[in-house]
């Protein structure tokens, strides 16, 4: 339970970092004298050609819509649990290290290991089976345009 609650602020810290950086994400705000749309120095929005009052995507390319976003949402979950996994396992490592022969730091290191490979396990199925619907899905997307195509 004390793991689940430290995962859990983790993930929040995480999702505050990037919504901070997509809070920032739009660009072409004029800095100097008589740039932009204001009356003064500096004030207002860029022209279009420096960039701005145009928002632009702070993803990855082709990231448009929201079966992208959640593969991206899913990228990141399974490197940071990837990341954790590795962690684990090394304090694991550390407390055979450190057991000496104490049965109880022995049977510590051994419930950890088991939640490691369960925590693993669910991340890989999760990847998989996201991969495995979205596959699918092109797939009748492709077969249906394929079709209309032909008719």
């Amino acid at each position: 339970m004390k793991y689940l609650k430290l995962f859990l602020i983790l993930i929040l810290v995480i999702i505050f970092c990037f919504s901070v950086n997509l809070l920032w994400a739009q660009t072409g705000i004029g800095t100097g004298a008589g740039q932009g749309v204001g009356t003064g120095a500096g004030q207002g929005i860029g022209t279009i050609e420096d960039g701005g009052g145009i928002f632009t995507n702070p993803l990855k390319d082709g990231i448009d819509n929201l079966p992208g976003l959640l593969g991206l949402i899913l990228e990141i979950m399974v490197q940071i649990g990837t990341t954790i996994v590795i962690i684990a396992i090394i304090y694991a490592g550390f407390l055979y290290t450190t057991a000496r022969g104490n049965e109880s730091q022995i049977r510590k290191a051994h419930t950890v290991i088991k939640g490691v490979l369960i925590g693993s396990a669910i991340i890989l199925g999760a990847f998989v089976i996201a991969e495995v619907i979205k596959n699918t899905a092109d797939d009748l997307i492709e077969g249906v345009m394929i079709e209309q195509s032909i008719v």
